[in-house]
């Protein structure tokens, strides 16, 4: 079965292939997810730079990248010979305006950039999820025993290290926001990492970076400190949002899109992103975009690994 699959996948990218299959893909615009473009020095998970360049020539040749502004209109518009795709980026990583931009610019296509403020603003300050990354690969701990799991030892090794760089992100996820910061001191101090040896470059593009990928990108909001928006109360709420949008008015104009963090969502953080002034809100749900879409918890689905994933994903096989 699983042989099976990864033919029919390899099948699907095939432009002949791909046309006949137009007769049983669903009607909707797909809205792709991307974090970090390229290479870094420090291990983080992203996208390589050859794959995103396949995978965009590929939608260019196959789909129709379509611009913000006209997603609502692609979302019923009908059209399963070239469905609409509409890609969106998060957390305003650096390697967006090196890397991927130049892919984009060069092909034509628009995205979203869905932007934390606090981190646009402050080079020094680091996503929590970075430097657990950091942290793990840094230990050089032959174990470590898992507070969050009762004391459970875990060997350091490759494979050891990816788990607990996952369940630790898990963790910090299932608790309230307010425990981050001492979450990350134990897991410091359980890896004997000294906060001095995950201080990296900053990662987050400036204002200035920002404007420079201004002719082909939207800027959206992502909150100001890049809570849980399920977790946090309605002031909290409410002051993310209005900080994050405010800053962004300031710098490069008003932003309409918005993202919910790790796309965690709720009736709550719905109310506080609408009446903040958006009038487009995206989570994580995988799925096509019609017309019975929530415009305030818009579909997405996280960019696969290669070509014949993405031909797989948008012709509405993988949710059939």
């Amino acid at each position: 079965m699983v042989h099976l699959k990864r033919v029919l996948k390899a099948t699907l990218a095939r432009s002949p292939f791909w046309e006949l299959s137009a007769a049983v893909r669903a009607a909707g615009c797909a809205v792709l997810t991307y974090h970090r473009v390229g290479t870094n020095p420090h291990g983080f998970k992203h996208v390589p730079e050859d794959t995103f360049r396949r995978q965009m020539l590929w939608l260019s040749r196959h789909c129709r990248p379509v611009a913000p502004h006209d997603f609502r209109e692609a979302c019923v518009d009908g059209n399963r010979r070239r469905p609409p795709v509409l890609i969106t980026f998060d957390d305003g990583y650096r390697d967006y305006r090196r890397v991927a931009y130049p892919i984009l610019r060069e092909l034509r296509i628009p995205a979203i950039n869905f932007v934390a403020t606090q981190f646009v603003e402050d080079g020094e300050a680091r996503f929590w999820w970075d430097q657990v990354d950091l942290a793990v690969w840094a230990s050089t701990r032959p174990a470590i025993e898992l507070f969050w799991r009762d004391g459970e030892r875990v060997t350091l090794d490759h494979a050891g290290r990816e788990r607990v760089r996952m369940d630790v992100r898990r963790y910090v996820w299932s608790r309230p926001d307010s425990e981050k910061p001492a979450t990350l001191a134990r897991l410091l101090d359980a890896l004997d990492v000294r906060p001095a040896a995950i201080a990296i470059e900053r990662q987050v593009m400036t204002w200035e970076e920002i404007r420079d990928v201004g002719e082909l990108t939207t800027i959206g909001g992502h909150t100001h400190t890049h809570p849980l928006m399920s977790r946090v109360d309605g002031d909290r709420l409410r002051e993310e949002v209005a900080a994050c949008r405010e800053r962004i008015a300031r710098h490069i104009g008003a932003p309409a899109t918005f993202a919910y963090p790790a796309g965690a969502t709720s009736d709550a953080a719905k109310r506080a992103v609408r009446d903040g002034g958006f009038d487009l809100a995206f989570c994580t749900a995988p799925g096509l975009n019609d017309r019975r879409t929530d415009w305030l918890a818009v579909r997405r689905f996280n960019a696969p690994r290669d070509v014949d994933r993405l031909a797989y994903l948008l012709s509405g096989l993988a949710y059939h």
